[in-house]
């Protein structure tokens, strides 16, 4: 299991409760994808105002540069899925060397979550060229079409996760607690 924990990105083995740092703490890293065979943790790292993509590996418990000018890199049958920082989406070969544009390009400094289920990818975005505040994309990486769709009535603020096959976003819906003022009496005739 990938979290963040104290500013650092580390894993988890459920099993053993071992965990191991994956980032040090003054690295700023996001997007943790694990490789198909999970020997890999594929991150990406931003220095300065540039995005690289780094890997560790967890036989030698080091990281090493991958490619750099990505924000997001997915494992994706035999290649990988990639964003730059402008938020457009590649298709990369094994050797992480272009192979296509995608046809899908979101604002990556908005809030976003990006999920890769099968040969779909999803992604859910801000969106402040629409009515609504949410959008979902969903592109099917092997005919490329593209479908969009605006959320309604999702506040900005939503946390929300895509289930495990895809088809669906689980919202959770904080609740707001108030302070209520709550009256205290004694009543002599019936206490």
């Amino acid at each position: 299991m990938l979290l963040f924990h104290k500013k650092q990105l580390k894993l988890l083995d459920k099993n053993t409760g071992e965990l191991t740092v994956i980032s040090d703490v003054n690295q700023r890293v996001r997007f943790p994808a694990p490789a198909a065979d999970d020997k890999i943790i594929f991150f990406a790292e931003l220095i300065g105002e540039d995005w690289q993509i780094n890997a560790f590996n967890r036989e030698t418990k080091s990281q090493s540069l991958v490619v750099k000018g990505y924000r997001v890199l997915l494992p994706w049958q035999k290649q990988f899925i990639a964003a730059d920082a402008k938020g457009a989406f590649y298709l990369l070969d094994s050797q992480y060397q272009l192979v296509r544009q995608l046809p899908l390009e979101i604002d990556l400094t908005a809030r976003h979550q990006i999920n890769l289920r099968g040969n779909k990818l999803i992604v859910a975005y801000t969106n402040i060229n629409h009515a609504s505040n949410w959008s979902l994309a969903e592109l099917d990486l092997v005919t490329d079409h593209l479908q969009l769709h605006p959320i309604e009535n999702l506040p900005v603020k939503t946390v929300f996760s895509i289930d495990k096959d895809g088809s669906g976003i689980i919202i959770s819906v904080g609740n707001d607690h108030e302070s209520q003022l709550v009256k205290f009496g004694y009543n002599s005739g019936y206490n």
